[in-house]
């Protein structure tokens, strides 16, 4: 079955329907926001528990505000190790009861890492890989290091009384895939993953998909993301 047709199966699940205007033939579904509906369709009364790992300020190319802003009854923790965009994020959250966020990266260990930024002391491409800038084309010169804080998973979970994850939002630059093995590593299966996957090696774009089939995800790889949602939410003939 095509990605389209399904979608339209998903949405028609949701009384909805695929449109495409005539000016501009293309399908623009966000798909985080489909499996959310379908998560929340099954679980109508669940506070729902969200985890957003690379939050960065909230604004920038942030796909999980319009859910939390829609739905009180989440609760979500957001991470965002770097000062100035979590201050950002700090404000834009302010009026949140249900969100919690967190001045740290995720890692296998607490501690502090080496976070490596183009061209100054924060931004959005940021990464625990040192080779990530070369994805940008850019020199080691426009490179600076910057230390962080990162917590760990157990840690994590410890302190915010995490039992299980609804949802979990990853973006990190280029260790995504690690985060994701973070939390399956620790029994924690989320009902909706959606992680970036773009800047993956082929190789390991195809780990992911091979760790999502064995759990028996349904998973679409769109745009930058590979977004995917427990078989078991959906039943599309």
């Amino acid at each position: 079955m095509s990605l389209r047709l399904y979608a339209g199966k998903l949405l028609q699940k949701l009384g909805l329907s695929l449109t495409r205007s005539h000016r501009t033939p293309k399908f623009n579904i966000n798909y985080l926001e489909l499996f959310y509906r379908l998560l929340r369709l099954s679980y109508p009364d669940k506070e729902l528990q969200v985890i957003q790992v690379g939050a960065f300020d909230g604004l920038t190319s942030d796909p999980l505000f319009n859910i939390l802003e829609s739905d009180p009854h989440i609760r979500a923790i957001l991470l965002e190790p770097q000062a100035y965009p979590f201050s950002i994020l700090k404000d834009k959250y302010v009026s949140f009861s249900n969100v919690f966020l967190e001045n740290s990266a995720l890692d296998s260990q607490d501690g502090e890492i080496t976070f490596y930024v183009p061209n100054g002391d924060y931004s959005p491409k940021a990464s625990v890989n040192s080779q990530h800038y070369k994805n940008f084309g850019l020199s080691i010169k426009n490179i600076n290091k910057v230390s962080v804080t990162a917590i760990s998973l157990k840690k994590l979970t410890e302190k915010y009384k995490v039992q299980d994850v609804d949802l979990l939002q990853i973006d990190v630059e280029g260790s995504d895939l690690e985060i994701l093995k973070l939390f399956m590593e620790d029994h924690f299966f989320p009902k909706v993953i959606n992680i970036e996957s773009y800047h993956l090696k082929a190789k390991d774009k195809q780990n992911l998909h091979d760790i999502l089939k064995q759990n028996d995800y349904s998973f679409f790889d769109v745009g930058y993301d590979t977004c995917a949602i427990q078989s078991s939410l959906i039943h599309v003939n």
